[in-house]
This record gives C-alpha cells, sequence and structure tokens, in this order.
C-alpha cells in the first residue's frame, strides 16, 4: 500500500509517465493511486486523511460528467472505495466529473484548454469484483472488516466497458484517417 501523501522517490518519474502519456494523447484511465498520481501530476494536491474509506457508495456526476462517456449507460453512478488518501484540489488540466459524499474529487477528466482529453483518474475500484475481494482478503491485501465493508453492487464492470469502448473508439477514429 503505496500513498501519494507520502512520496517516494520513484513516484516522480511516474508522474512523468502520466503527463507524457496525457501530452500525447494517450487513453489513460488511473485507478485509486493511480487517480491520485495522475491529478498530482497535472497540478493536484493529495492529502491522508485520517481514517481509511472503505465503502460502496453512490456517486454524484457532475454536468460535464453526466454526459461523459465514461459515465455512459450508468444512471446511478455507485463505486466501491477503498482509500486513505484523497485528491484535494485539482490542477487547471483537470476537470471533476464525479464526486462522493466522503471525496468530493471522486473522478476525474484532463482538458486541455477546451479540448477533452482521453485521460482519466476514478478513486474508486472498477476492477473490483467479488472473487478479486475474495483473493484480496485470502493474500492479506484486505482485512476482513474491509471485505465487509466493500461488499455491494457497484458500476465497475460498466466503468470499464466504458473505457474501452473510448479506446476502441479511437483505434478506430485512426484507422479511418
Amino acid at each position: 500500500r503505496r500513498n501519494v501523501s507520502q512520496w517516494e522517490d520513484w513516484m516522480e518519474p511516474s508522474a512523468e509517465l502520466l503527463r507524457c502519456a496525457v501530452d500525447s494523447d494517450i487513453p489513460t484511465l488511473g485507478v485509486c493511486f493511480g487517480h491520485q498520481l495522475l491529478c498530482k501530476a497535472m497540478g493536484g494536491k493529495v492529502e491522508r486523511a485520517e481514517s481509511r474509506s472503505d465503502l460502496v457508495c453512490e456517486l454524484e456526476k457532475t454536468e460535464v460528467g453526466g454526459v461523459d462517456p465514461l459515465f455512459a449507460g450508468i444512471e446511478n453512478l455507485r463505486g466501491l472505495f477503498t482509500h486513505q488518501d484523497h485528491v484535494v484540489s485539482v490542477g487547471e488540466d483537470c476537470i471533476t466529473i464525479a464526486s462522493s459524499q466522503h471525496t468530493p474529487i471522486a473522478a476525474v477528466r484532463v482538458r486541455r484548454e477546451k479540448h477533452m482529453i482521453d485521460a482519466y483518474g476514478v478513486q474508486f475500484h472498477p476492477e473490483a469484483y467479488p472473487e478479486m475481494i475474495q483473493r484480496s482478503l485470502e493474500a492479506g491485501y484486505l482485512t476482513k472488516e474491509e471485505s465487509i465493508c466493500v461488499e455491494g453492487e457497484h458500476d465497475g464492470i460498466k466503468v470499464l466497458a466504458n473505457f474501452a469502448s473510448v479506446v476502441l473508439s479511437r483505434i478506430k477514429k485512426s484507422h479511418e484517417s
């Protein structure tokens, strides 16, 4: 468990890689730590909370998030969270697309001037499905208490499918050019 709020030397080259991906307009999805690192790399700020957040909860999409392809077809967005660091501000190149009660900057998209870049950060874990949670518990990455807190339905699979659609549409456009 690494934390952007507890900066380590290896994180700067990782942040630079994210900045290069954004500058090259390469579709990118940062999850949890990746969300925090992307936001920091783009000029945001990350802070450590006093306690962990382990829960499944509803997110509120911003006006931009309500029409963003990352959340297409998801009426009431729910996410699975397990983290302690929070993005508390974003740089001028990021826009918040979803928030939750416990973390106001729960999802972002990068933009350059008025051009939206297909680079996203989500504080929640769209990749977390019940079998993965069980394996994480067995491997010691989650405690029993944490695993109980993150039980429940969420929209992670749809978010990942939507991101894959974003990537595939970019590939299709590049082949048509």
